[in-house]
């Protein structure tokens, strides 16, 4: 697992977009491990196999990253809002994603600047 970790890192620290690979390594590797060991990297490593599921049109995997991101998210908290509605666009909810970015812009219309 300790191999993969540093693939995936490696990954977001160069930008080097395999998403493809980053799909193998989670089906492999990941999606078999208790990823609690990773501590707080745990969510950007859902969040990174997240968004390339997205890219590679694979929804079963998406929706099982954005489960657990949504437990450790604050339903209203930025990053939620833009998982959820990123996932919304991409299974074609357009009305859903809609109503969920709604409430970021709302929430943003209060902010002081």
């Amino acid at each position: 697992m300790q191999s993969t970790i540093e693939k995936l890192r490696e990954y977001c620290e160069t930008d080097y977009r395999s998403l493809h690979e980053v799909i193998k390594l989670w089906t492999n590797v990941l999606s078999k491990c208790d990823l609690s060991i990773l501590g707080d990297e745990k969510w950007s490593v859902l969040e990174q196999v997240f968004k390339s599921s997205l890219l590679c049109s694979n929804s079963y995997i998406a929706r099982e990253c954005l489960q657990q991101l949504n437990k450790y998210f604050s339903k209203t908290s930025p990053a939620s809002i833009t998982l959820n509605t990123m996932y919304f666009e991409f299974i074609g909810e357009f009305d859903k994603a809609k109503q969920i970015i709604s409430t970021l812009l709302n929430d943003n219309e209060t902010d002081d600047i």
